[in-house]
């Protein structure tokens, strides 16, 4: 359970984190912006980068939490995995150390980060394995491998936020993303 001062160190290090990135920011300057002395920090966390994962860690729960209320507001398994690939896109960008841990800092930091995405991944490809479970329980699809099908569409999300990101549009990023679920639905073979 995070007390006062715990919390402070972690929205000072998210903003820290979110504006120079992990290798930049400082302890000192956590602390200055934190309220708190340097050694408060250590009282809480053995290095900068034991701060880093715990905000890496929090934005994670966040990013859970609120695409877990998308997919649960949705009745169909077409629109939850919508509401998954939205929902998700729309976070990364606002939660801007996680996103940053899956591609600024990977190679310098690659240790801790690397046990960090394989447990989102991991989470992603079992939400995702859900939805498709239940379109197939109801008869909407029909897929031979439900662990490499679930495994492709996380893959083919990553490949392709970094180009949504950059999209200034939400209504472009939408349609990009219909037409991704539209592919991943029908397929491209002429029926």
């Amino acid at each position: 359970m995070k007390d006062e001062k715990d919390n402070a160190i972690l929205i000072a290090a998210r903003r820290l984190f979110a504006r120079y990135g992990l290798r930049k920011t400082t302890v000192d300057e956590i602390a200055i912006q934190a309220r708190v002395g340097k050694g408060t920090i250590y009282e809480y966390y053995k290095s900068k980068e034991e701060v880093f994962q715990a905000v890496v860690e929090e934005e994670a729960q966040i990013l859970k939490k609120e695409i877990k209320k998308a997919v649960d507001s949705q009745d169909t398994p077409e629109s939850k995995l919508r509401a998954y690939v939205m929902a998700r896109m729309q976070l990364i960008n606002q939660l801007a150390n996680f996103y940053s841990t899956f591609r600024d800092e990977y190679l310098d930091y690659y240790g801790f980060i690397e046990k960090i995405r394989k447990k989102y991944t991991d989470y992603e490809i079992s939400t995702i394995k859900e939805i498709l479970k239940e379109g197939i329980n109801k008869k909407l699809f029909s897929i031979k491998d439900l662990d490499l099908t679930a495994f492709a569409v996380v893959v083919a999300m990553k490949g392709l936020e970094y180009y949504w990101a950059m999209e200034t549009d939400r209504r472009e990023v939408e349609k990009k993303i219909d037409t991704s679920l539209n592919i991943f639905f029908n397929g491209i073979l002429r029926r």
